[in-house]
């Protein structure tokens, strides 16, 4: 994603030059669901790789290396704004640091504890949500609106249809209808910064 404003697009790694194999992101991915043996191997040898990835890398210690990050942000760039957009685990973050921050965007959050982690919201925080997501899902993103709204929070949530948890990273960019969801999710995060971040 390009900066199109004179601001400057940071992308910290949290998971210290860890990244998870895609083989066990697919092995249980509910879109690849089948009943062979096969895919049940996948699925027990994919436990090998996030039982210690969730451990190595809690809530506490997450929002630990972001605040450290915003910190040293806002000491050296005291009168810039400054937003966050969280994928998938990062999402999280956006929904319980958006008081931190000067606006948020939530693209198809996990292992968010629902609704107790709206709680702390009061900052500008928009939701690119895929309709069928077994993490947030569109039910739960109405919800959310809902929540949020009551309480006074500028929210904008958009429910993307035929896409599935991940898409706005892991699209299939074969797939002509993901692809222009995909798109679809940069142009809703780079408005919504546009208009909360820029000075």
């Amino acid at each position: 994603m390009e900066s199109t404003s004179s601001g400057g697009i940071l992308i910290p790694d949290l998971f210290d030059g860890y990244e998870i194999p895609k083989w066990s992101l697919t092995a249980v991915d509910p879109v690849n669901e089948s009943a062979s043996l096969l895919r049940f191997g996948a699925k027990l040898l994919s436990l090998s790789v996030f039982v210690p990835f969730l451990l190595r890398n809690g809530k506490a210690s997450q929002e630990a290396k972001i605040g450290r990050l915003l910190e040293h942000l806002r000491e050296t760039k005291p009168n810039s704004k400054i937003g966050f957009v969280g994928f998938c685990w990062g999402g999280r973050f956006a929904l319980t640091m958006n008081s931190q921050f000067d606006a948020t965007v939530a693209c198809h959050p996990s292992r968010v504890t629902f609704p107790q982690e709206l709680q702390e919201i009061n900052k500008p925080i928009s939701f690119a949500v895929a309709e069928t997501d077994h993490h947030y899902g569109a039910e739960t993103a109405a919800e959310t609106e809902k929540i949020l709204k009551a309480k006074g929070v500028e929210v904008v949530v958009v429910v993307y249809k035929g896409v599935q948890h991940g898409w706005a990273i892991r699209a299939n960019m074969a797939d002509t209808d993901k692809k222009v969801a995909r798109e679809k999710a940069r142009e809703q995060v780079m408005t919504w910064f546009e208009r909360h971040l820029v000075v």
